[in-house]
């Protein structure tokens, strides 16, 4: 099971700046923190279980990624989605609160990253890298050898974010569906 907690804490100067793997901390007179400042973050990443389903759905709405309350993103339906052993959802906390996530399944050729969300307060700080790094470590230790991800067209930041890490834009792939219903 995926679960680990990092402890990261800084006592900095003004006009210091220095960089961790998930962010840089900036100090300065002008912004009113003094002399020193002090940043602790208690950062856990770690497989999300039902218990974490209203932080998750928040996380979403905060985001501005729809979801299907009364269809796939329902708890029930979420909850035997997340005891499958080719499918796990990822959450980073800080302070114990969940602030991204991403849906990780694996269908036996191809691993798949999907709804990978951070709270608006906590963007740019590293985290979905984070989420997209701990998914592709889920989905090599399952085997997979080609690793996608569907994003909306107007979503360019996502485009970004995944072509840094070494994703290729498939131009010639369109993406069709056939649902049972609008909640599916």
């Amino acid at each position: 099971m995926l679960a680990y907690r990092l402890e990261e804490c800084y006592l900095i100067s003004p006009a210091v700046s220095i960089g961790t793997s998930n962010h840089t901390l900036h100090a300065s007179h002008s912004a009113g923190y003094g002399q020193f400042w002090r940043k602790s973050m208690a950062q856990e990443v770690r497989k999300l279980t039902i218990d974490d389903y209203d932080a998750l759905i928040k996380v979403w709405a905060d985001a501005g990624l729809p979801y299907r309350p009364f269809g796939r993103d329902s708890r029930e339906r979420m909850e035997i989605e997340m005891q499958r052993e080719d499918t796990e959802f990822i959450g980073l906390f800080l302070n114990g609160r969940l602030v991204a996530l991403g849906l990780v399944t694996y269908d036996g050729r191809k691993g798949w990253i999907n709804r990978v969300a951070v709270d608006p307060d906590y963007r740019n700080q590293g985290f979905a890298s984070r989420i997209i790094e701990e998914s592709e470590r889920f989905l090599h230790g399952l085997g997979a050898e080609i690793i996608a991800c569907l994003i909306e067209e107007y979503n360019t930041p996502s485009m970004a974010l995944f072509q840094k890490h070494g994703y290729l834009y498939g131009e010639d792939i369109h993406y069709f569906s056939k649902r049972k219903s609008e909640d599916t």
